[in-house]
C-alpha cells in the first residue's frame, strides 16, 4: 500500500478497492468462524484445529496462507479459543501437554519446535504453581495482619517465592495486578 500511494496518491484507494473490499470480506469471515469455534464446546480441539486450518487455507489459499500465517498465529488463535481451554483444563496436567504437542504438531510446528515449547510450557507450569502458593500463603497472611505488619511480610514471601521477581511483583500488585489471579491459558502462558 505504501508504494502504491507514492506511485498513485488518494487515487490508489480507488484503484484497488475490489482488493480492499476482498480483504475485509475474507477477514469479516474469518472472525466469524473463529467466534463460532471459541464456543464450540462439543468438538474435539483436533477437529477445531483442523477447521482453522482448513478455514486459512480455503479463505486466503493453501501455501500464501501458511507463508503468511503460520503455524504460530494457527496455534495462538487455537489456544486463545474457551473451547480448546475448557477440553485441555479438564485433563489431567500428563495428559495436558500430550495434547497441547499433538496440537502444534497439527497446526504445523516441526518436532524441534514441539520439544522447545514443551519445555517452555513445563517452566510456565512450575511458575504458575509456585504463584499459586504464593496467592495461598499471601491470603492466609493477609487474614492474619495488617498494615506495616502485613506489608513485610509480604516482601518476605514474595522474595522466598520469586526470588529476584519479587520487585516485579509488588509493582504489579501495588497497581492492582494479581497475574495469578487471571486464568492461566495452556499452551500460551
Amino acid at each position: 500500500w505504501q508504494k502504491r500511494t507514492e506511485l498513485f496518491g488518494e487515487d490508489a484507494r480507488q484503484i484497488w478497492v475490489s482488493e480492499e473490499t476482498l480483504v475485509a470480506q475474507k477477514q469479516r469471515i474469518v472472525k466469524e468462524e473463529i467466534q463460532r469455534l471459541d464456543q464450540a464446546f462439543e468438538i474435539t480441539p483436533e477437529e477445531t484445529a483442523f477447521q482453522i486450518k482448513t478455514l486459512i487455507n480455503e479463505t486466503y489459499g493453501g501455501e500464501m496462507a501458511e507463508q503468511m500465517i503460520g503455524p504460530d498465529v494457527m496455534a495462538t488463535t487455537l489456544f486463545s479459543l474457551e473451547s480448546v481451554q475448557h477440553n485441555l483444563q479438564a485433563l489431567p496436567p500428563d495428559e495436558q501437554q500430550e495434547r497441547i504437542n499433538d496440537l502444534r504438531k497439527q497446526m504445523g510446528f516441526p518436532d524441534e519446535a514441539i520439544e522447545k515449547l514443551a519445555k517452555r510450557d513445563q517452566k510456565r507450569a512450575e511458575d504458575w504453581q509456585k504463584g499459586y502458593d504464593y496467592m495461598e500463603a499471601r491470603r492466609e497472611l493477609s487474614r492474619r495482619y495488617t498494615d506495616e505488619r502485613l506489608e513485610q511480610k509480604l516482601e518476605a514471601l514474595r522474595k522466598e517465592h520469586f526470588g529476584p521477581t519479587a520487585e516485579t511483583i509488588e509493582k504489579e500488585e501495588s497497581s492492582g495486578f494479581f497475574r495469578y489471579e487471571r486464568p492461566r491459558r495452556l499452551g500460551l502462558n
